[in-house]
């Protein structure tokens, strides 16, 4: 598995950086990233964050990262926890994070290990190792990258994608840039798009119309794919 050494900043940095690129794209308006004041959040603390059970290398980066406050698939039926948010510190609270906020058959997920995204059952959940600096990305559904850890195994999650923090955040820039990935703005269904298909070609082709990358006509595209989502729609009510 790969590992590295864990730095804060550094965990930050490819995570704000991740999001502000993913607001030049259609779906995400910048304003609706978040930043935390210079002391953090004040909201996040061991004790709002108690019911997780996480140490305080987990908690400080949860006070110290940015947060999309947008109901937005950062990735196919990914979500971002806003740990922030009242609805997510009352479920914490009422000891409702499992399922939810913590992935259903990953295996023990240990208190060093902090998870910043809801996925259910198709979606991501991103689980930062605060000792090794890794990423990993737990999909339910999806068989794991490896062999080892078994399934059985308390750390089974650990069987799944896991690339250095920085490295790991780049990789998705990359498949966004490249548009293996896209995202169609106002679609809580499909909101990201990852498989070549057909359909997902007709998104690329708009991208394309709308000079992307060097010269994105981002709010062009955007009126763009929200009526050609209108129009697919549309036309699959009438078959």
């Amino acid at each position: 598995m790969p590992s590295g050494s864990y730095s804060q900043t550094e965990a930050v940095a490819a995570l704000r950086s991740f999001y502000e690129f993913f607001a030049t794209l259609p779906s995400l308006d910048p304003s609706k990233i978040r930043y935390p004041p210079p002391t953090g959040w004040p909201n996040i603390t061991a004790t709002s964050l108690a019911g997780l059970n996480k140490n305080e290398d987990v908690v400080d980066l949860l006070k110290h990262i940015p947060y999309i406050t947008w109901d937005v698939q950062i990735a196919y039926q990914t979500h971002v926890i806003d740990y922030t948010g009242p609805s997510v510190q009352q479920s914490i609270e009422k000891g409702r994070a499992e399922g939810i906020f913590v992935p259903v058959g990953a295996g023990v997920i240990p208190e060093h290990v902090a998870i910043l995204t809801m996925g259910g059952r198709y979606g991501s959940f991103l689980l930062v190792d605060t000792q090794e600096g890794t990423v990993t990305d737990y999909i339910q559904m999806e068989s794991p990258k490896r062999e080892e850890p078994p399934e059985d195994a308390p750390d089974y999650w650990r069987a799944y994608e896991t690339l250095p923090i920085a490295e790991f955040f780049q990789s998705w820039i990359d498949n966004y840039r490249s548009l293996d990935w896209v995202t169609v703005p106002e679609n809580t269904d499909d909101g990201a798009m990852l498989s070549r298909t057909k359909k997902t070609d007709e998104v690329r082709a708009i991208y394309r119309e709308h000079c992307w990358p060097d010269s994105f006509r981002r709010e062009e595209c955007r009126k763009a794919l929200v009526e050609w989502d209108n129009q697919r729609r549309a036309s699959s009510y009438m078959q």
